[in-house]
């Protein structure tokens, strides 16, 4: 994880803290999310939550059942908070700069790949969870719909018009999305050993969007 993801997930605690929890678990809250963004995961264990929130570990486990309970309730909700700003800037910070439907395409893919590969343990963190946790799955949703799929609707439908294209936009989005994720999927948690020529790739994407795969 990289420092800044790290200082919003420090300060996110803040953000976190809801009136209807106990002084007790606010304090858990509050060491678990300054643990996990300090030693990860694996690094943090429930004694250290406890000792840091001045509770006893049988204290900790009445409010959360596992460590993995606790991380899931605290990081992620956190990390959700903390990624909201960084995504969405970055992209209206392309979108204010390139005009071409290609350019700004690029620009998007180059800087979405760069930043999974920046933070890849979150990234891997991000699709586990996806595959074994419905209430995550159910949070990412929400996120994708509220603060992900209007921007990029709205993009989309003006570079369908410009373009002529024929494809609905629904299809079109999740065409796009789907190069995308599967590329980032696969550079940065299924084979991210293999010699990468990014750049390449992301022209080889590009071309099967504009042109088809057979041309």
């Amino acid at each position: 994880m990289n420092d800044q993801l790290k200082a919003l997930l420090k300060e996110s605690h803040n953000i976190l803290i809801d009136t209807n929890l106990t002084d007790k678990q606010k304090d858990i809250i509050r060491a678990a999310l300054e643990l996990f963004a300090e030693k990860g995961y694996d690094g943090t264990t429930t004694q250290s939550i406890a000792q840091k929130a001045k509770v006893s570990e049988k204290t900790l486990f009445k409010y959360y059942r596992s460590k993995q309970e606790l991380f899931r309730q605290t990081v992620y909700p956190a990390m959700l908070q903390a990624l909201q700003p960084m995504f969405m800037e970055r992209i209206e910070g392309i979108l204010s700069k390139e005009n071409d439907y290609h350019d700004i395409l690029h620009a998007v893919f180059k800087d979405r790949v760069e930043f999974a590969i920046e933070n890849t343990d979150v990234m891997k963190l991000v699709f586990q969870e996806l595959l074994l946790s419905p209430e995550f799955r159910e949070v990412m949703s929400v996120f994708v719909k509220q603060n992900v799929l209007p921007r990029i609707s709205q993009v989309f439908q003006t570079m369908s018009e410009a373009e002529h294209l024929s494809m609905p936009l629904p299809s079109l989005i999740r065409v796009v999305l789907s190069l995308l994720a599967g590329y980032v999927i696969t550079r940065t948690i299924l084979i991210p050993d293999q010699e990468w020529d990014d750049e390449k790739e992301i022209q080889f994407m590009l071309d099967i969007l504009f042109n088809g795969i057979d041309r």
